[in-house]
């Protein structure tokens, strides 16, 4: 087990969401990508499609999904217990899967699935395959939403949460996993580091 994924299964969500209170005023990164999965989620007009939110964390983005999304329609996955426990809040249905494991969902059980910042803590060795994994899970035509904080090059060394932080090319891997790219939007956050807000279509019958 890599050392960040060792750090957020035995981190607080509590304490996460105080630090990243403390960091909204200097960072926008956050408002932005929870304006941006709302904003997308509630154009679909539909209360009754399923939704996953990978990696959910303390909640962050569940506490607005909650509110236009069914209760029994509403679906999380973490890998830490310690991590979601806020979360249970806003969603019953969480579940806490193992790094890089398979999720326990049937083929294509959800219209929706998003992420935020997620996929930058995850090597490029895996990433493919959790991309994988996360479009076994959605139903042909379902929608995929990725908002991520770009990094420049891998990073490390700040501290334990960011011991392996990757850019990825997502526009090329989901290409290749059949994925179609609906819009690509970019943002500057106020370090100047790109956010990218990725909405994409699983194409059916994709090999």
């Amino acid at each position: 087990m890599k050392s960040n994924e060792k750090y957020w299964i035995n981190h607080s969500g509590s304490n996460w969401k105080s630090e990243v209170e403390k960091r909204r005023p200097r960072m926008n990164i956050y408002q932005t990508q929870e304006n941006s999965i709302l904003h997308y989620i509630e154009t679909l007009q539909d209360s009754n499609i399923k939704v996953l939110d990978f990696g959910c964390g303390y909640g962050r983005h569940l506490k607005n999904v909650s509110e236009i999304i069914s209760e029994e329609n509403l679906f999380a996955v973490d890998i830490s217990a310690k991590m979601s426990e806020p979360a249970k809040e806003f969603c019953k249905n969480i579940n806490i899967i193992e790094p890089l494991g398979k999720l326990p969902f049937d083929d294509g059980y959800f219209d929706v699935v998003y992420s935020s910042n997620v996929l930058i803590h995850i090597s490029p060795d895996d990433v493919g395959g959790v991309v994988q994994e996360i479009k076994r899970c959605i139903k042909d035509g379902g929608i995929l939403i990725q908002c991520e904080t770009i990094a420049e090059k891998t990073v490390g060394g700040f501290d334990a949460s960011h011991n392996g932080s990757w850019a990825h090319d997502l526009k090329s891997l989901y290409q290749n996993l059949g994925i179609d790219i609906i819009s690509i939007e970019t943002q500057q956050d106020k370090k100047d580091r790109e956010i990218v807000f990725m909405t994409s279509r699983k194409v059916q019958n994709a090999i």
